[in-house]
């Protein structure tokens, strides 16, 4: 659980926001229960949609297909707060700092749990190749496709600091030294 920094921030925005019954109604009732007279109900909880695909945009897209993934989220506004709001933008200061370091530290942690249970390891890279792994994927993005031709720039060196200058050619291949 994350301590809110400023109780006084976090009651004026959830006093905002007026009648939050519908977004509060896909809690689980226990957990609505707890979260009814907080002005940030920030207890970790059970994600309502676990293991359905969401209706939210991510930026993992083709990388979901090629490598196993894992996501969580995390309560950085209050419950029933629109995102791309003044209270989302509002909470996102302290609060949303604190719960970002939060779900930094759990998928630290996950990583470490893989990295040194072999077991652990191994089921999860069964469960992506049960799923259909790497094999057979292919991006809808045409080979040749240049994101940056609409925008009438070129293409921009990547400097990635290791062995050299690696840069990145035309192709999107690491160039050679």
């Amino acid at each position: 659980m994350v301590d809110v920094d400023d109780p006084t921030l976090a009651a004026g925005l959830r006093e905002s926001l007026g009648g939050v019954s519908g977004q509060a109604a896909e809690l689980d009732p226990a957990d609505r229960e707890r979260a009814r007279d907080v002005a940030y109900f920030t207890d970790p909880i059970d994600a309502p949609d676990a293991g359905t695909t969401g209706s939210y945009s991510t930026d993992s897209g083709d990388v979901s297909q090629v490598v196993p993934l894992g996501g969580m989220r995390v309560a950085t506004w209050p419950v029933g707060t629109p995102p791309h709001s003044w209270q989302a933008v509002a909470a996102g200061g302290s609060t949303g700092t604190e719960e970002m370091i939060y779900a930094a530290k759990t998928i630290g942690g996950t990583l470490g749990r893989l990295l040194t249970d072999p077991d652990l390891l191994a089921e999860a890279v069964a469960e992506f190749e049960d799923r259909g792994g790497a094999d057979g994927y292919e991006s809808p993005m045409p080979d040749d496709t240049d994101p940056y031709g609409p925008f009438g720039i070129d293409r921009p060196e990547v400097d990635f600091g290791v062995g050299g200058d690696a840069t990145v050619d035309d192709d999107g291949t690491a160039a050679a030294d």
